[in-house]
């Protein structure tokens, strides 16, 4: 086997390689410092938006203790359960991941429509989340031992 000659850069010599033993399986230690925690999130979405924006909303995204993948994905599942601009039979991902499959549409004054959202935001729910929590509430008190509605409420 010949030996190694120095490695050279643009003709400026910047000396031998690494011996095999400084090298052997580096590729199986993780690297230095934190590592990041697996996600799922693999699609990468690009978009132009106007100046300053990217700022906003990273600052935002901070503020929530989010990445900005997951406050972008929290942001339309809230826009989502708003029941806006969703086609027939779709299903938004947050809300089928907990089990909520059925559509519920209704119509109010525009004080309810207002103020539902004002009210879920306030107690840190979306509003599918306040409407289970109010109709479980009610369920309970109404009928504490189950069985008039056909359901129980479990806590």
């Amino acid at each position: 086997m010949k030996p190694h000659l120095p490695l050279r850069v643009l003709s400026k010599q910047v000396g031998l390689p690494p011996a095999r033993d400084e090298t052997h399986q580096t590729l199986e230690r993780s690297p230095p410092g934190n590592r990041r925690k697996k996600t799922g999130r693999t699609e990468q979405l690009n978009i132009r938006v106007q100046p300053g924006m990217e700022e906003r909303f990273s600052a935002a995204a901070e503020r929530a203790k989010e990445t900005n993948g997951a406050f972008l994905e929290k942001l339309l599942a809230e826009h989502e359960a708003r029941g806006a601009s969703l086609d027939k039979g779709v299903i938004p991902t947050a809300e089928a991941r907990v089990g909520r499959t059925e559509e519920l549409r209704v119509w109010c004054t525009p004080w309810v429509f207002q103020t539902v959202p004002k009210l879920a935001a306030e107690r840190g729910m979306l509003v599918p989340q306040l409407i289970e929590d109010l109709l479980a509430r009610e369920v309970e008190r109404l009928d504490p031992h189950g069985g008039k509605f056909g359901v129980k409420v479990e806590k």
